[in-house]
C-alpha cells in the first residue's frame, strides 16, 4: 500500500512539475490521432490547433493544420486570417526553422497573411507581407491605400512603376486611346498603362473589392469610372489626377457632358483594346 501511495505521489509531482508542457503536447497528440477528421466550422477543433505546440509536429502535420487554418478562414472574398492564426503560423515556421527545417509553400502562407492584412485595411503590413514574398500588384496596391484610402473627391496620389501592368486578376473592362490603356481588373483597381513611357500606375480602387469597376469611358483628358451595381460612377482628370464622385449622373450624362465642352477629343476606342 506505501508503494502504491509512493508511485502515486511521484506521477503527481511529475505531473505537476510538466503540466503546461503536458496541455500542449496533449492537444497535440489528440489533433495527430484526428488529424484528417478536424472540421474547419468547428470552433473547438479550430481552438485546439491553435492551442497546439508547432514545435512537436512533424511537417506532414503542420500542412494538415496550416491547411485548416487557412481554408477556416478563407472565402471567394480573399483571405480573413486573424490574429491569432497569423502569430500561430508564424511560431511554426520559426520552430522548423530552429529545427533546420525549410517549410514548403512559402510564397502561399505569405500571400494569405498579407491579403488578409489588407482585408482588414490594415495597409502598412499588406505592404510587408507582400514585399517580403516579392508580390508586386499586391505592395502596389497595399501602397496606393496607404496614401488614398476612402478617396472619393481630391488628387489622387498615383506612383508610377516601370514595365507591364502586374495585376494577375481578370480584365473586366479597358478604354484606350493612342498612347495610354485603361484597364480595370476583376475584384481589383483601375490601372493606367503609358505606351510611351512603358510604364504604369493605379489611378483608383474600390475599398470594397466587390465594387469593381465595370465600365470605362475616356474622351482624352477625363476617364469616367463606372463602378458595378450602382456602387459610384467617378471622373477621374489624367493631367491633373484629380478624381471628384458623381452620384447624380451616369456614365452617357458624362460622356455628353465632355462631348459639349470638348467637341474635339475623341470617344474612346475600345475596339483597338488589343
Amino acid at each position: 500500500m506505501k508503494r502504491m501511495m509512493g508511485l502515486f505521489a511521484s506521477l503527481l509531482c511529475l505531473a505537476l512539475t510538466s503540466c503546461s508542457h503536458l496541455h500542449k503536447s496533449g492537444l497535440t497528440a489528440e489533433l495527430v490521432t484526428r488529424a484528417h477528421q478536424i472540421d474547419i466550422f468547428n470552433p473547438d477543433d479550430m481552438d485546439r490547433v491553435l492551442a497546439s505546440d508547432p514545435a512537436s509536429l512533424s511537417e506532414e502535420q503542420f500542412y494538415q493544420y496550416e491547411r485548416a487554418i487557412i481554408s477556416g478562414y478563407s472565402g471567394s472574398g480573399g483571405h480573413f486570417l486573424e490574429g491569432s492564426q497569423i502569430a500561430w503560423l508564424r511560431e511554426a515556421e520559426a520552430a522548423f526553422q530552429a529545427r533546420g527545417i525549410r517549410l514548403k509553400d512559402r510564397w502561399q502562407r505569405g500571400y494569405a497573411i498579407a491579403d488578409s492584412y489588407l482585408n482588414y485595411q490594415r495597409y502598412d503590413h499588406a505592404y510587408e507581407e507582400f514585399k517580403a514574398i516579392h508580390d508586386q500588384a499586391g505592395m502596389e496596391l497595399a501602397e496606393w491605400f496607404m496614401h488614398n484610402k476612402g478617396i472619393k473627391s481630391g488628387v489622387v496620389n498615383i506612383r508610377e512603376y516601370p514595365g507591364k501592368i502586374p495585376c494577375q486578376a481578370s480584365e473586366n473592362t479597358r478604354a484606350v486611346d493612342e498612347w495610354r490603356s485603361f484597364v480595370a481588373y476583376f475584384k481589383g483597381p483601375v490601372y493606367r498603362y503609358d505606351r510611351r513611357t512603358r510604364s504604369h500606375a493605379i489611378i483608383y480602387a474600390p475599398e470594397d473589392k466587390y465594387d469593381w469597376c465595370d465600365s470605362l469611358r475616356f474622351n482624352g483628358r477625363q476617364l469616367v469610372i463606372s463602378l458595378r451595381d450602382d456602387a459610384g460612377v467617378f471622373e477621374f482628370d489624367n493631367k491633373t489626377h484629380e478624381i471628384a464622385e458623381r452620384p447624380n449622373l451616369t456614365v452617357s450624362d458624362l460622356i455628353e457632358i465632355h462631348m459639349l465642352a470638348h467637341p474635339n477629343l475623341p470617344l474612346p476606342l475600345e475596339e483597338q483594346a488589343q
